[in-house]
């Protein structure tokens, strides 16, 4: 009997509850436009590239385009080119013609096939073709990932039923605002094989990290990531993960939580936050140095003038010793140490149902 040794991701949402994904098999990246997709897409695709897999990108997006949105999470697509690794391959007339698309694929030769916007103009082929196309790249052992926007017209419809039910599984970007805020629902949803199941969970796109999720139960049994130095958020990331940086709707939600659990058990939780009186320091910098300092339970988030930490431990003298080693970082921040007064206001505030996030 053959055995499937899966592939990872990188995306610990998937590597954490499915061990990774079947080679061979097909992966269909389904939402809304501009709820994340291509960004999940390179924050894949860069961890696969930095794991000796050869990925062949097909793409409608203008290159400039792409290399904004790659530069967004610090993934370097010029270098990745040129390393040989990372061919990307531009979405026209050309590759509508069913013998040339083969051709490509083939003179490529890559492990990995994304498709973004599997649904265009320009790849019609692929739907009038579908099964035949699926054959062809599964016959070269080529794992694909397609990735398609919610269908406007009948064509588009027809077509995402062909690649939803032909798919070894869906992975599906639900928002959950109708504002461009990048965040919502991700959600795990097998055809074939994975038996593990079916899982959700909430996500945000953010600068530096890429596509994070927020799930009580992401403990990896491979463990990729246990060796990533969080000191540095802004370094160049070679993988993408939940850790103790949340973003603001993430928080929130967290926030709530805890709000519930206090009412429940009468248990006092602090908040300890940071406000910036100025531009003299960056928030970006202020949470960086800060969370080399946390603990792994401790939970970090900020905005443009805010910094919250929410201890994992509510002890007086805890929070006193974390308090203490944060304006020691901070201070690090100031050229004026007897200025710093006027950059930062410390507050410990008793978490509330009232509490709000600035």
């Amino acid at each position: 009997m053959q055995k499937y040794s899966k592939i990872l991701t990188g995306f610990s949402f998937i590597d954490q509850n499915w061990n990774g994904v079947y080679p061979g098999g097909n992966y269909f990246i389904f939402g809304l436009k501009k709820s994340g997709k291509t960004i999940l897409a390179l924050n894949i695709i860069e961890y696969l590239i930095n794991h000796n897999h050869k990925v062949l990108f097909l793409t409608s997006e203008r290159k400039k385009s792409l290399e904004i949105q790659a530069g967004s999470v610090y993934f370097d697509i010029s270098e990745a080119t040129s390393s040989g690794m990372l061919k990307i391959e531009k979405i026209d007339e050309n590759l509508n013609d069913f013998e040339n698309l083969k051709c490509v694929i083939k003179d490529n030769n890559p492990s990995i096939l994304f498709i973004d916007e599997v649904i265009n103009k320009n790849l019609i082929v692929i739907a009038e073709r579908y099964n035949e196309f699926l054959e062809f790249i599964e016959e070269l052992d080529i794992t694909s990932f397609f990735i398609g926007s919610t269908p406007t017209d009948n064509i588009s419809k027809n077509m995402i039923k062909l690649v939803a039910r032909n798919s070894t599984a869906i992975i599906q970007l639900q928002q959950t605002s109708p504002k461009r805020n990048y965040s919502g629902t991700v959600m795990l949803k097998p055809n074939i094989g994975h038996f593990e199941g079916e899982f959700k969970t909430t996500y945000k796109v953010e600068p530096i990290k890429g596509l994070n999720t927020f799930s009580n139960n992401e403990t990896s049994p491979t463990k990729p990531f246990a060796n990533i130095d969080n000191a540095v958020i802004t370094d160049k990331k070679k993988d993408f993960d939940y850790s103790n940086l949340y973003g603001i709707d993430e928080f929130k939600f967290l926030l709530e939580s805890k709000v519930a659990l206090s009412s429940r058990t009468g248990e006092r939780i602090n908040i300890l936050s940071y406000e910036l009186l100025n531009n003299t320091i960056n928030p970006i910098e202020l949470c960086n140095a800060f969370k080399s300092k946390l603990n792994k339970g401790d939970k970090i988030c900020y905005t443009e003038k805010m910094i919250y930490i929410l201890p994992e431990h509510n002890q007086s003298s805890i929070i006193q010793n974390l308090s203490n080693k944060l304006d020691e970082e901070a201070l690090k921040l100031v050229n004026d140490p007897s200025n710093y007064d006027n950059l930062l206001e410390k507050k410990v505030t008793l978490l509330k149902p009232n509490f709000e996030i600035n």
